[in-house]
């Protein structure tokens, strides 16, 4: 693949790119606490958090989560191939992250939210979005971190 055949998106908040924190409670793509609905792959990456990644091309692919906290983090691995997906929390989307990338990073905290001052219980979902150019439309999930 060519870099910066897909580059990123304008009009659209990216989230800060930095190493997955080490605080808060980390949830695996693997957990049953995860639900999936549309096409999503189990990948086995070493680079990965646990070695593993969910990974999904599909426009409208979701994964659904609670997150009973005050703050939320999604871990995932920016590529060459990087998609985008929506972060929806109670049912109002509250940032577009795009996971292109020229050099892969794996465990990277590419969205940050704040859930709010008191342990609450939020419904959250990710929801994969069309790339706008053919062949960058792929969503690497490696965890979500809630902190309590």
């Amino acid at each position: 693949m060519r870099p910066g055949r897909c580059a990123p998106w304008s009009k659209e908040a990216a989230g800060t790119w930095s190493a997955a924190a080490a605080g808060g409670i980390p949830v695996d793509d693997r957990s049953s606490a995860l639900t999936y609905k549309g096409t999503w792959a189990s990948s086995s990456v070493n680079s990965a958090w646990s070695k593993t990644e969910r990974v999904s091309a599909t426009p409208g692919a979701t994964v659904s989560f609670t997150a009973d906290g005050t703050e939320l983090r999604i871990v995932a691995t920016r590529r060459a191939d990087g998609g985008r997906f929506a972060v929806v929390v109670d049912g109002t989307t509250v940032g577009t992250v795009n996971t292109y990338a020229s050099a892969t990073g794996y465990r990277k905290a590419v969205f940050s939210y704040t859930l709010g001052t008191k342990i609450t219980n939020h419904k959250v979902q990710l929801r994969v979005l069309s790339g706008s150019k053919a062949g960058c439309a792929t969503v690497h999930l490696d965890a979500v971190m809630i902190t309590r």
